[in-house]
């Protein structure tokens, strides 16, 4: 292991450990701190970003903050190619945006296209019984995604599904390949308050990778973190599970501390990625609040207040959080870093709310080092995902 892996695997415990001792901290006596803001210069200029859908020709006019405190090492050549090609590995499709905002695979590949998005890992949000109504709707729009979707199954009520390791073995049977169209088991949420019990020692947890370790598949898991109210997921929890399971893709998301904690399992193991969206890395940060994708109450937000956000921040400010969240991850695990979007809430799919994520993910990507661009946006994900892809109906 290099001396910058070290480093940067250093700071990762030094984090942890400082989220132990913040969470420690609320229920002691309060101190006085005195607290150092640094000062930058900003000047707003004004971007316009132009949808990509050809059916929406309209233009979103946002405000740049230019931080001229901070630079960064790359000269700016624009949007990644343009309209280089994209594979979100973060896609959540639940009930109403397949069925009301969609009503069929060619409605959703089209929408995807204008972006050039040509491939995606989809989270399809299901009941746990496969012959419902609702589940055979679902079903009948994704399997005519063909070599454009891989489908994962996401259940719509985990703490159901996780109730005895004996049920999870019904549900997946149902929905894993070859009886089901899914390859896959995610996005498990493990932060979630419904969830905290569960480890990936639990016995539905196991019954989860056995499965998905049966049809070589995918799970993708967001681990539990102390800064998202949860518990803190363990090395020593994850590792026995990545080791035992080979023939699974462990395809983790999170933030810094769940990247450095993945990157010690990365050293080790071939089966491990991790997906880097757009959420987490330009819409998420103590500089760009928590988050402006997932505000409280995101399911009943609107496209209206996220573009406000955007023209509040500056598309420029939120370019540079998208690099510092994403920069050294790829540098040091350049083969094993994805891009995504966590589109998750009917709104998100917006038109409007759609261009803005795409756009700003296009001029992150190309700021990143040449050799870097590609690999991220989608060649890493094609390379490790093809397989699934060629075998959809």
């Amino acid at each position: 292991m290099n001396s910058r892996k070290i480093l940067w695997l250093v700071s990762a415990c030094l984090l942890a450990l400082s989220s132990v001792l913040v969470s420690c901290g609320k229920s002691a006596t309060t101190t006085s701190t005195t607290t150092t803001q640094k000062t930058e210069t900003t000047t707003a200029t004004s971007t316009t970003i132009t949808t990509s859908h050809p059916a929406t020709t309209t233009s979103t006019v946002v405000t740049t903050s230019s931080t001229t405190a901070k630079t960064t090492s790359q000269t700016t050549t624009g949007p990644y190619t343009g309209t280089g090609p994209l594979f979100d590995t973060h896609l959540h499709l639940d009930e109403n945006t397949l069925l009301s905002r969609f009503g069929s695979a060619n409605s959703l590949i089209s929408f995807l296209s204008g972006g050039n998005v040509n491939w995606a890992i989809g989270f399809c949000l299901l009941p746990v019984d496969s012959t419902s109504s609702t589940a055979l709707s679902i079903k009948s729009i994704i399997s005519g995604t063909g070599s454009h979707i891989i489908p994962l199954f996401h259940a719509s009520n985990w703490s159901q599904v996780f109730a005895s390791e004996q049920y999870t073995k019904s549900v997946l049977q149902q929905y894993l390949q070859p009886q089901g169209l899914q390859w896959g088991v995610g996005e498990i949420a493990l932060y979630q308050t419904d969830l905290q019990s569960v480890t990936f020692n639990s016995p539905a947890m196991q019954a989860v990778f056995q499965a998905v370790n049966a049809v070589k598949g995918i799970v993708m898991i967001h681990l539990s973190t102390v800064n998202m109210g949860g518990r803190a997921t363990e090395l020593s929890e994850i590792e026995p599970s990545v080791r035992d399971y080979p023939d699974t893709i462990f395809l983790f998301h999170g933030r810094k501390e769940d990247m450095q904690l993945v990157a010690q399992l990365m050293d080790k193991y071939s089966n491990v990625y991790f997906t880097i969206d757009a959420n987490d890395s330009i819409f998420t940060s103590k500089l760009v609040g928590y988050n402006l994708l997932f505000p409280g109450g995101a399911a009943a937000d609107t496209a209206e207040r996220f573009l406000a956000d955007i023209n509040r921040i500056g598309t420029e400010a939120l370019v540079q959080n998208g690099l510092n969240n994403l920069e050294t991850m790829l540098e040091l695990y350049p083969d094993r870093v994805l891009w995504g979007t966590d589109l998750s809430y009917t709104w998100h799919f917006d038109d409007s709310v759609f261009d803005v994520v795409i756009n700003l993910s296009r001029e992150v990507i190309g700021r990143l080092p040449a050799d870097l661009q590609e690999k991220y946006a989608y060649k890493n994900a094609q390379k490790i995902f093809e397989c699934f892809l060629t075998s959809n109906p």
